[in-house]
């Protein structure tokens, strides 16, 4: 039962998905499994359009703010190997939610 980020292609409504995901607070995991395979699979190229930017920033803040820390390897992972300076400091910022 996949969740509806599959279902578009289109990088704003996947940005507007994973702010709804964090207003709404979905954080179930089958919906934060989704956003970890979204993250795996693109992180890292090596130019990110600003769209694609805000959308990863969106899926590792949404990861972030459900406190598990299963997720705490892949956001030092984005932090350590993204080619994005303002990914990695947005990413950096989302760790203080562990915190709280």
């Amino acid at each position: 039962n996949k969740f509806y980020l599959y279902s578009t292609q289109d990088i704003n409504e996947r940005t507007a998905l994973a702010r709804e995901i964090i207003v709404e607070e979905l954080y179930a995991p089958e919906i934060l499994s989704e956003l970890v395979e979204e993250i795996e699979k693109g992180f890292d190229e090596p130019e990110l359009s600003k769209q694609a930017v805000q959308m990863y920033a969106y899926y590792c803040k949404a990861l972030a703010l459900s406190k598990d820390k299963t997720y705490l390897p892949l956001l030092n992972k984005v932090i350590a190997k993204t080619n994005n300076n303002k990914l990695r400091d947005y990413v950096e910022g989302y760790l203080s939610y562990y915190k709280s």
